[in-house]
């Protein structure tokens, strides 16, 4: 249990530190529910650093010794768990994490039910599929709020402001940004401010280096991808429309060589970013979104796929130089 307090403020370290000792101080007793809770906990650090094949190990010995002991609860963590991990590899492999989700709910564990349509809506705006991820999205918030799951509630929030962002749809978008990085927990305020950030630089705001360095001052001690990227490449962007990209390049590189580790399906924005600031890198295969098709400078094919998701800026700042 002290593996979450510490993640949720945003010391990634001190929550591994916590999950680890969990399981070395109860494993030595033998089986027991909460051994179970210790995995699943263990699973859930994993999962959120994007460590799919670490999260699955975990929450599979969590699942086997919650049900020999027949415990709902972690029954149900270790299954959002394992949801996570499999459409992380595969974002069009929803279904075990609606399963999750519908299991939660029977059990009455409202909190993880509302934890597996949110973060399902987040990997599928990850990927690119914005309707598929606003759609999830409004039902996780319908879902929150009906079963005052309000923690997570200004979270999603946040997610739905930035598929409204990628999306183009900027009118009205501000106000929602703000009041989630004035009032939101930790991670729901970190995915305002980057959001916030990223639509000023596409505005031109300048206001944008003093929402990114607030949101640097959060965003370090947390130590995860899914804090670290979204901010790296903003910045990166920021530093673009500046003309001085190569400045952004050592905060990229760093989150390409994790990404690669992790996920490398998600490299395609860092290695497009790296490519235009003199420093190239390999692209593996699959990525989300027409990047490879940016890269191969297909004129015509990477600007329609844009179009399509729909994500106009991005259909708007492909290479114009292709043929």
């Amino acid at each position: 249990w002290r593996a979450r307090p510490p993640r949720s403020g945003g010391g990634a370290g001190d929550a591994d530190a916590a999950g680890a000792r969990g399981v070395a101080v109860l494993e030595p007793l033998g089986p027991s529910t909460e051994l179970a809770c210790a995995f699943s906990s263990r699973s859930q650090l994993a999962m959120m650093s994007y460590d799919d094949a670490a999260a699955e190990d975990w929450g599979a010995r969590a699942v086997d010794l919650a049900e020999r002991f027949d415990d709902e609860a972690v029954r149900v963590h270790a299954a959002v768990n394992l949801g996570m991990a499999a459409v992380g590899r595969d974002p069009g492999d929803e279904a075990p994490l609606l399963d999750a989700a519908r299991l939660a709910d029977a059990a009455g564990e409202h909190h993880e039910a509302a934890r597996a349509q949110l973060n399902l809506a987040y990997t599928l705006m990850e990927a690119h599929r914005l309707a598929r991820a606003a759609e999830l999205g409004e039902q996780a918030l319908r879902y929150a709020e009906d079963h005052e799951v309000y923690a997570l509630a200004q979270y999603i929030v946040a997610i739905l402001a930035r598929i409204d962002v990628l999306a183009g749809r900027w009118t009205g978008v501000e106000p929602r940004l703000r009041a989630v990085a004035a009032d939101g927990g930790l991670v729901a305020r970190l995915l305002a401010l980057s959001t916030l950030a990223l639509l000023q630089v596409r505005r031109g705001d300048g206001e944008a280096d003093r929402t990114l360095a607030e949101a640097w001052t959060l965003a370090v001690p947390a130590d995860e991808l899914q804090r670290l990227v979204p901010l790296a490449t903003v910045q990166a962007e920021h530093a673009w429309l500046a003309g001085n990209l190569t400045a952004a390049s050592p905060h990229l590189l760093a989150c390409y060589r994790k990404q690669r580790r992790h996920r490398p399906r998600l490299l395609g924005e860092l290695a497009r970013l790296l490519g235009e600031c003199g420093r190239p890198v390999e692209l593996p295969h699959p990525v989300d979104g027409p990047y490879p098709l940016e890269r191969r400078r297909r004129r015509v094919a990477a600007p329609a796929v844009w179009h399509h998701l729909p994500s106009p800026y991005d259909e708007a700042v492909c290479p114009p130089d292709c043929d």
